[in-house]
């Protein structure tokens, strides 16, 4: 089966006419944009807009021409420790990298540790962190570590390891990261998990052993208090 033929998309003049002068930051260490930007504010910095575009980069922009170039003249001990490069937006600036949660199943409790999992890692991308149930072991059936992955494709891949003469097949894809429990939603005890999608701020909730409408009540009180 050949491939399609191209899509043919025209962009927005007047979006397109707004990203002219507009800058791609490379960040020295991943953060999101809203945490650049809030940096960026307590640094006295408040005429640039600042915009994850996944990976290690974000996008750039400001209302007056030749703002960017100022502040990171004016601010460039703190540009620096921030940005190991600026260049100015091109439309060939596509993200080459995301950050994603793998979920991690069928991990032999016996090596359930770091080294473990950056052998695992290195499989499928950049090491970024854990969560705090991998790390501390409160839960021993799926393991999620952080990673920038090596490709742009969704992660649903199965990883053969060998330990002490004994092969394992582990499950490896894409899912959610923070975990939360509450014990009790007005004055009853609930077992809750709340999984942070690929984009952390996506998220989803899942309630055990209640009807339609405690759920949403129950998921509205853990969205605003969590």
């Amino acid at each position: 089966m050949g491939l399609r033929p191209p899509l043919v998309i025209h962009p927005c003049g007047e979006y397109l006419e707004s990203l002219k002068g507009s800058f791609v930051g490379y960040l020295r260490n991943h953060g999101r944009g809203d945490s650049i930007q809030n940096s960026m504010r307590m640094e006295g910095i408040y005429k640039i807009k600042v915009t994850s575009l996944r990976g290690l980069m974000v996008l750039l922009q400001s209302d007056v021409v030749g703002e960017i170039l100022r502040a990171a003249g004016n601010h460039s001990l703190w540009w620096n420790a921030q940005f190991k490069e600026l260049k100015p937006w091109t439309p060939n600036k596509v993200p080459s990298r995301r950050v994603v949660w793998l979920k991690i199943y069928g991990l032999p409790i016996h090596v359930w540790e770091e080294e473990s999992f950056k052998l695992i890692r290195a499989q499928f991308g950049i090491f970024m962190d854990f969560d705090e149930e991998t790390v501390s072991r409160k839960r021993l059936d799926v393991a999620r570590i952080k990673v920038f992955p090596d490709k742009m494709g969704w992660i649903n891949d199965q990883l053969v390891i060998k330990v002490v003469g004994e092969v394992y097949v582990l499950t490896v894809v894409e899912g959610g990261g923070a975990t939360a429990e509450v014990k009790a939603v007005d004055g009853v005890e609930w077992d809750v998990r709340l999984e942070a999608a690929s984009r952390e701020e996506e998220v989803v909730g899942i309630v055990w052993g209640c009807s339609q409408k405690m759920m949403r009540e129950s998921l509205d009180f853990l969205l605003n208090n969590v």
